[in-house]
């Protein structure tokens, strides 16, 4: 039965005969094995993309210490702001 109705039994055998091809296309794909200059191509592409990470958390961590470093500045400017607005 599909969407309310029932296959005939021709439907049935095509719809059988389907399965048992998309099964059979499956499993030749899962079996077939992967091609080693993919495989040393994508572990080149992830050494690459692994090097562009380490630098831009590297760059990241340098941007974050010098955010606390100019913070800390425009902190004392501002207490040296306030001491001379009080004089």
């Amino acid at each position: 039965m599909t969407r309310g109705l029932v296959l005939s039994a021709h439907e049935q055998k095509l719809l059988a005969e389907w399965y048992a091809k998309q099964d059979a296309e499956e499993a030749k794909a899962l079996a077939a094995k992967p091609c080693p200059s993919k495989i040393e191509a994508l572990r080149a592409d992830v050494g690459v993309a692994v090097a562009q990470l380490r630098a831009d958390a590297e760059r990241i961590e340098s941007l974050a210490i010098e955010n606390d470093r100019i913070r800390g500045e425009i902190a004392e400017l501002q207490i040296q702001l306030a001491q001379h607005a009080t004089v």
